[in-house]
């Protein structure tokens, strides 16, 4: 049985809590805008980090047969599908019903929509990264099954493909990558692996609980309202971080790859992260993570909220976990065990905990 990792629970509440705070800040000028600006993104550069971590560690110990592979997609579809296609249903629905208000925060406005999303081919708003999520499934079992058969080669070629990302993004397209494209985010899915793999060789006497705190305190310094060293240029040159030098930066990768890291092995991360109150918002962070924007929307347009910052901020959370709590027991929970049980024969690999 694949060890649980307690803390990468609460690692994931963390991310989803940056994306949320970050939308409400952009939104409604919370904390001057600071924790706003894009600065979401490091939540969803977690979300991917920890996503590659965690398919590696739960599934690359067993040999990748063809019934593996298969207990692996029908397990990712049960994880990621059901509410994925729930909010792009509703979203289509509610605006064929109240088109004349504009209903809903993701603008699924035809069936070309529909069939787009459902295709996995086109996002709306933070859908996009369902997207990139079920395209670096669909490219992990060649990852692992090349571990299997070329240990000594696997982390060299980890690094080429992560550096032929960087190549890609600042020489072939520049600004211009899609974020539908695997090129724009796929190196944090690919660090992950690399931190499953690189964790296996390093002593659990090193000092994690310092290095967790130095990662965990280099992550509000990145976001993009704070002048940041971006692309390490010669000069040593501050730049204020756009969207797209996020995600083409080495300095972001590295500061997300080693809190993941460290939040595996550290200490005091276990007692921060494996708290009860992070675990739980770690359990419904995909609910939270997907149904955050509507909430905060529906407030902002049909209440006088936002004229009241801090009592927003207040209701929109509870709002948000109340209904993130609901849909994780409704429709996530219920689903995924009901996909699963359809093809309990072929489980040759423990359930994923996440």
């Amino acid at each position: 049985m694949t060890e649980h990792i307690r803390s990468l629970d609460g690692l994931r509440g963390l991310a989803a809590y940056i994306v949320f705070i970050s939308h409400f800040s952009s939104l409604t000028g919370f904390t001057g805008g600071v924790l706003g600006n894009g600065g979401g993104q490091l939540g969803v550069m977690l979300f991917f980090a920890l996503s590659g971590f965690l398919m590696s560690h739960l599934y690359f110990p067993e040999r990748p047969t063809p019934t593996n592979i298969w207990t692996f997609f029908q397990r990712r579809f049960a994880r990621v599908i059901p509410l994925f296609l729930a909010v792009v249903l509703t979203s289509f629905a509610l605006t064929l019903v109240f088109s004349h208000w504009h209903f809903w925060a993701y603008h699924i406005k035809s069936w070309q929509d529909v069939v787009a999303h459902l295709a996995m081919m086109r996002g709306d708003h933070v859908l996009w990264t369902v997207i990139v999520e079920v395209k670096f499934y669909l490219m992990l079992p060649a990852l692992w099954i090349f571990y299997w058969l070329r240990p000594r080669w696997f982390l060299p070629l980890l690094l080429g493909l992560i550096a032929a990302v960087f190549v890609y993004q600042r020489v072939v397209t520049g600004p211009e990558t899609s974020v539908q494209s695997v090129f724009y985010a796929g190196h944090y899915f690919l660090a992950g692996v690399v931190v499953f793999v690189v964790l296996k060789h390093l002593p659990n006497d090193a000092p994690w609980n310092a290095a967790f705190a130095t990662a965990l305190a280099a992550v509000p310094i990145l976001y993009p309202s704070f002048e940041v060293l971006v692309s390490l240029p010669a000069a040593g040159q501050s730049l204020r971080a756009t969207a797209q030098e996020m995600w083409s930066s080495p300095i972001y990768l590295i500061v997300v790859a080693a809190l993941l890291a460290t939040t595996v092995k550290s200490g005091w991360a276990n007692r921060l992260f494996g708290s009860t109150p992070l675990r739980f918002l770690g359990a419904v962070s995909y609910s939270f993570y997907l149904l955050h924007m509507p909430v905060l929307w529906y407030l902002n347009r049909f209440t006088p909220l936002g004229e009241h910052v801090w009592l927003f901020f207040l209701v929109s959370h509870a709002l948000v976990l109340t209904v993130s709590t609901v849909s994780f027991y409704a429709i996530e929970r219920p689903a995924r065990l009901w996909i699963t049980a359809l093809g309990s024969k072929a489980t040759a690999v423990p359930q994923p905990a996440e």
